[in-house]
């Protein structure tokens, strides 16, 4: 049963007698060069956000602060809306 199990193991659409095709050797690509600054052009990583992130993250961060403000303000009374 299992006798001739490697030999009838190659591709089921492979033809005996099916000509050989050329071999074309792929040349392997480039990785794309990324550029890394330097720390000392003045901007420093933090947990690996850019400057852009980190700017809406601050502001989100600020807007969050002032409505817990306004809001423990109202609850404590300190502020009274008419």
């Amino acid at each position: 049963m299992f006798d001739d199990l490697r030999p009838k193991s190659g591709s089921p659409f492979e033809e005996e007698d099916a000509p050989e095709e050329e071999v074309v050797e792929a040349v392997p690509a480039k990785p794309a060069s990324r550029k890394r600054r330097s720390p000392s052009s003045g901007e420093v990583p933090i947990l690996g956000m850019t400057a852009g992130q980190r700017f809406v993250l601050s502001i989100m961060l600020f807007l969050d602060v002032t409505v817990l403000g306004c809001f423990l303000l109202l609850a404590t009374g300190a502020v009274v809306l008419r």
